[in-house]
């Protein structure tokens, strides 16, 4: 027997809130609001190079997200991958640190795990009309490696290649992870690196992530950050005050 519900019934299918970036400019891009910004109960991926900024935008969803005078949200999961997170910058904003659940993982599989237990408790209060206001933060997605190639690696003292298994066990994480998502309505913001095909014949403004293809089909919204290149003497177009 199928359970199926009108679409335009569904809580599924609607936005209930949204966390601000903490920039209009950024907020109107993402929600076409400048007061809104990420959508809650989706998946939303900040993706760039070294030093683009997107660490800093996340840091700052997350303080609006626990902020009592906006979100108020109940716990962040942080997962880190790679023992980084802004936490001075977060202290900076007097954010409430014992509502940061501090999580390190040393392999995707150990992500996937944790992951899955969470999003498993969160829907799990959702049901029994106990739920929870959370936000889970994975930095980064590029940082992950597979248990499996250290593994052969020890075992054959050498380094292996990865013949593509990190990106399936990445691409199942996510397929596994989409609907959890959802369905508990707490977002889950993903840091990841992007880099520039090097064998497309030309350049292109929209550059491939790291981690497979499947980050970017579970991705509801996907935000590349650049860093802008400016000439230290150009001071002119720096401070408006000299020629």
């Amino acid at each position: 027997k199928t359970h199926s519900t009108n679409a335009a019934e569904s809580e599924l299918t609607k936005v209930t809130g949204y966390i601000s970036t903490g920039s209009y400019s950024i907020n109107r891009i993402i929600s076409g609001d400048v007061f809104n910004g990420i959508p809650e109960g989706r998946v939303i991926t900040f993706a760039g190079e070294s030093s683009s900024g997107k660490s800093l935008i996340v840091s700052q969803i997350i303080a609006n997200a626990l902020d009592p005078n906006q979100n108020n949200y109940d716990v962040v999961f942080y997962i880190d991958s790679e023992g980084g997170g802004l936490w001075d910058y977060l202290k900076s904003k007097n954010v409430n640190l014992e509502k940061i659940e501090y999580l390190p993982v040393a392999s995707t599989e150990e992500c996937a795990v944790q992951m899955i237990q969470i999003y498993d408790s969160l829907e799990k209060a959702k049901a029994e009309g106990n739920p929870i206001k959370a936000l889970v933060v994975l930095d980064s997605f590029g940082a992950l490696s597979a248990d499996k190639i250290i593994t052969d690696a020890t075992n054959k003292s050498q380094m292996v290649q990865d013949m593509g298994t990190g990106a399936r066990l990445k691409n199942t994480l996510m397929s596994t992870l989409m609907m959890r998502v959802v369905r508990s309505n707490c977002s889950l913001i993903v840091i990841n690196h992007e880099y520039q095909d090097p064998s497309a014949m030309f350049t292109s403004k929209i550059h491939q992530m790291s981690g497979g293809l499947g980050i970017q089909f579970a991705s509801h919204v996907q935000l590349q950050c650049e860093k802008l290149l400016v000439k230290s003497t150009d001071t002119d177009f720096m401070t408006g005050l000299e020629k």
